[in-house]
């Protein structure tokens, strides 16, 4: 799997255990819900900006958006 879609996967996966839309983490974050549901779909690239942004929305560590399965495992 590419880091795209990793990135993807755990972000939708966090945001899932908080119950969240796209919507919802588009207005914590700032960012566009397009353009979350293009980075679930790992048809973006992010920036190490919005990779912190989200990660801080979510509650976890920016390193923890990196790894494989790395939501599953919590």
């Amino acid at each position: 799997m590419n880091i795209r879609q990793i990135i993807g996967d755990n972000v939708r996966c966090f945001r899932y255990k908080m119950n969240w839309s796209q919507e919802a983490l588009g207005s914590q974050t700032g960012l566009h819900h397009d353009y979350l549901g293009r980075l679930e779909r790992g048809q973006v690239n992010i920036s190490v900006e919005n990779l912190v942004k989200i990660a801080s929305v979510l509650e976890v560590a920016p390193h923890s958006l990196l790894i494989e399965g790395q939501c599953y495992s919590d």
